[in-house]
């Protein structure tokens, strides 16, 4: 028969020791289940043993974990054992305390971080672990980092209870370097929103009056502070999460201080450099607008009613007038104190002239359009008190710059008082920013001058600048002035702010009339998408750069735009001048003239150690090489036009003296004799005849071979086919070993009334294969032989009149006999060919 047992099930009462070093536990066991006599023990591994005893209860036990054994005599499945813990009533609780900011102190024996310890006698503190490292000041602890401390607690028994850590948290501080919040300068009664910015992330901030943080303001990135009378400082601290708070003494301080002439635009403000974004003058530019206009301002603008024409002015009370004056022959009474010559802000044009209401109040409204979303604008307008009497009551005005769509307040400037009694107009302006997802704000005018004499001003020029980063523009000439053989080379710069988006480009645009109020005039240069402007050659007008995001240059939104100021260019025409003409080969130590038809240049050589030259256009040759010599002239718009000729200088020595040349027309011919004379000969080749028409450009007509007598001889030749009219001549004296010089120009005039004794005329001599026939009878045969007398060309039947005959191109380059037969009659003549 199998046997079944049930299951002993221990359960003990534990009763804790007191400390870790008294023995005054105890257990008490029960055990469910058994079947016989049941036997208890404390079995290893404990801190007692006990044996086997009837008794479930243990006694006198130190902290510890024991396990207890239970036997049943009649269950042969025991013992059965169950593990238990005496623990101790005295317990170290320790808790961390708050976060704390660096430099400041924190009391470690303050009750809160034991709190929930039981038994503790005296606690010790330390900086380590092991707890041999003791601090000297535990009410005051100052880490400078998170730091972990110790502490440790012991019973009344002297018995350690425990050694816990307690961590300190600690926070930076923040200093003013985590700051960036600019000061303003504002007009008297007016406020400005201050704002700061931070590296940190998620930041707060606070604003004091005093540096020791006292006098709280404002909280926020931005505070708009009331209206300044004086000069005024205040001072901001930030903080996040991970940073605390500066310390008193160590916030940012911002300076809001009073400009020194309240409504006059600095010429570093944005009003005087940014771009004219929109602008109302009231109209009235032209010379025939009449002084007072009989047109008002659109209808909503103001409250007051207009005082049409010449007519009805000056206006009345609650009135306004547009015109080019303030006051024409006004009544001895109500306008006596009115300025009679006040005209238009810029001198031309209408203003718009306010005889102001007793009551306070808003009497002016305008939606300015077109505005870029999202961009940093600054608004202007220019006012003058009408009023001559300085103790009359000064106008003050509030400018109120609002959201069009929510209503909220932009901006808003107050004036402060304008002063009677000089005539001068000021000009005041603010700063806002456009709201994202509108182009447009409303601008109101508040009177805020109550009363009956004085307060009366007229109003011009309201306008928006931009404020984005302008565009310069280097490199223009002074005074803009360029000649048309120039390049225009202008370079834009542009600092990128952000303010205008991303994906920036250039664009150059031209305008013939520089008309800066509209775009109408102003045209995109094509290929002018770029920072350099070339222009060859320049064009008169006005240029000026455009940045923007390519989409607002595409539709024309220059609002959203940062436009450069425009330049003016203007191009003078440079003088046309006569290419110098003269030789163009001379020979070392000789000179030759260049001579030119345009008078009042200058001369000169661009290597002076090959040429020099005199002002009469004399080139000396003073050295081997090649050169060119300049012709320069210079206008009276400073533009100079520089012609140049290329000049080779040869070494010419040959030894050959030549002692005259001469040239003279024979009359019975008419043909040319030229005659010369040598001194000395030797190691000569030869000579070539050269004939020109112009002096400048030559043709070989003959070659004669040097005698070589060593003590000189004489030379003829006749030219017997010269050209009408008139005939350079020049001869070519050629070494054996290639040397050459040229002999002195000698030139002759024949008349076209000379009568030519010859059968047929030809020309010219010196031909590169095309020559002109002309003969009064017709002519049987031409033929051209070489000097060997063979025939290397032919023609027959060339008729009585002139014509073309054309030479063969495979002819080389020499001398050749050309024959005439005409009627059984020969003329034979030289004929020089060269390609």
């Amino acid at each position: 028969m199998i046997q079944s047992f049930a299951a002993i099930v221990i359960t003990a009462t534990v009763t804790a020791s007191v400390t870790n070093c008294s023995a005054d536990g105890k257990l008490v066991i029960s055990a469910t289940g058994t079947a016989g006599t049941v036997n208890y023990a404390l079995v290893a591994p404990s801190p007692v043993i006990r044996a086997k005893q009837t008794s479930n209860t243990f006694t006198l036990l130190p902290p510890g974990t024991y396990t207890v054994a239970v036997y049943d005599n009649n269950n042969p499945t025991t013992p059965v054992t169950k593990v238990f813990t005496v623990g101790v009533t005295d317990v170290l609780v320790v808790t961390s305390p708050a976060t704390i900011c660096a430099g400041s102190s924190v009391d470690l024996t303050a009750a809160a971080i034991t709190a929930g310890s039981k038994g503790v006698a005296s606690l010790s503190y330390y900086s380590d672990a092991a707890a041999t490292i003791p601090l000297n000041n535990p009410a005051s602890v100052v880490p400078l980092t998170t730091t972990t401390y110790y502490i440790s607690a012991t019973a009344s028994d002297g018995c350690l209870i425990n050694t816990s850590p307690v961590t300190v948290t600690v926070k930076p501080v923040a200093s003013p370097q985590m700051i960036t919040a600019p000061g303003a300068v504002v007009c008297n009664n007016s406020s400005v929103t201050l704002t700061a910015t931070s590296n940190l992330t998620s930041p707060t901030y606070k604003w004091y009056t005093s540096n020791n943080l006292t006098g709280l303001v404002n909280t926020g990135a931005s505070f708009k502070t009331p209206a300044i009378t004086t000069n005024t400082t205040y001072y901001v601290t930030v903080q996040n999460a991970t940073t605390c708070e500066n310390l008193p003494g160590t916030a940012l301080r911002v300076d809001v201080t009073l400009g020194s002439a309240c409504g006059t635009i600095s010429a570093t403000g944005c009003s005087a450099t940014g771009t004219l974004v929109t602008l109302t003058d009231f109209g009235g530019n032209n010379a025939s607008d009449p002084v007072y206009s009989t047109t008002g301002l659109p209808t909503g603008t103001t409250t007051y009613s207009f005082a049409n024409g010449q007519a009805n002015y000056p206006p009345q009370t609650d009135q306004y007038a547009l015109s080019k004056t303030s006051v024409a022959k006004p009544p001895a009474n109500t306008f006596a104190h009115w300025y009679k010559t006040i005209t238009d802000h810029t001198g031309s044009g209408y203003m718009a002239v306010f005889n102001a209401d007793v009551a306070t109040g808003t009497f002016y409204t305008q939606t300015l359009n077109n505005l870029c979303s999202g961009t940093t604008l600054f608004f202007s307008a220019w006012v003058v008190s009408v009023d001559s009497v300085k103790a009359d009551i000064n106008p003050s005005l509030t400018f109120i710059l609002t959201n069009p769509l929510t209503g909220d307040v932009l901006s808003t400037l107050y004036t402060g008082n304008i002063p009677n009694g000089d005539k001068n107009w000021r000009q005041y302006g603010l700063s806002f920013t456009v709201p994202a997802g509108v182009s447009s704000v409303n601008l109101s005018i508040k009177n805020i001058a109550a009363g009956g004499t004085g307060n009366d001003l007229a109003l011009d020029d309201i306008a928006i600048h931009s404020c984005a980063p302008p565009v310069t523009i280097t490199g223009l000439k002074t005074g803009g002035n360029y000649c048309d053989n120039e390049n225009l080379n202008l370079t834009a710069s542009y600092t990128d702010d952000g303010t205008l988006g991303t994906g920036l480009v250039y664009q150059w645009y031209y305008s013939s009339t520089g008309d800066t109020t509209s775009w109408d005039s102003w045209t995109a240069i094509s290929g002018g998408n770029v920072m350099n402007l070339v222009k060859t050659p320049p064009v008169t007008g006005y240029y000026r750069a455009v940045v923007a995001n390519p989409d607002n240059i595409n539709a024309g939104r220059f609002y959203c735009s940062a436009v450069s100021k425009e330049v003016q260019v203007i191009v003078n025409p440079s003088p046309i001048i006569d290419a110098p003409k003269g030789e163009s080969v001379i020979c070392l130590g000789k000179s030759t003239v260049l001579t030119t038809t345009t008078v009042g240049g200058f001369w000169n050589t661009q290597n002076s150690t090959v040429t020099t030259v005199n002002p009469a256009g004399t080139v000396f040759a003073t050295g081997v090489g090649t050169t060119s010599i300049d012709y320069a002239v210079t206008n009276a718009s400073g533009c100079t036009t520089i012609a140049s000729t290329p000049v080779t200088v040869k070494d010419c020595a040959l030894p050959v003296t030549i002692s005259y040349f001469t040239a003279t027309v024979q009359t019975s011919c008419p043909c040319v004799l030229l005659q010369w004379a040598t001194t000395f000969e030797s190691n000569s080749k030869y000579f070539e005849i050269q004939r020109s028409n112009d002096g400048q450009q030559w043709a070989i007509i003959d070659t004669i071979i040097v005698k070589g007598i060593p003590t000189g001889a004489q030379y003829t030749y006749t030219d017997s086919i010269p050209h009408l009219g008139k005939n350079y001549y020049r001869f070519k004296t050629i070494d054996l070993d290639g040397k050459f010089d040229f002999s002195p120009i000698k030139s002759v005039d024949l008349q076209s009334g000379l009568t030519i004794n010859k059968m047929v005329v030809w020309y010219p001599n010196g031909t590169t294969g095309k020559i002109y026939v002309s003969c009064s009878k017709p002519i049987d045969k031409l033929t051209v032989t070489d000097m060997s007398g063979k025939v290397v060309y032919s023609i027959a039947n060339i008729p009585n009149q002139k014509v073309s005959v054309f030479l063969p191109q495979s002819l080389t380059n020499g001398l050749y006999t050309i024959t005439f037969t005409v009627k059984g009659t020969l003329q034979t003549d030289k004929l020089f060919f060269i390609k």
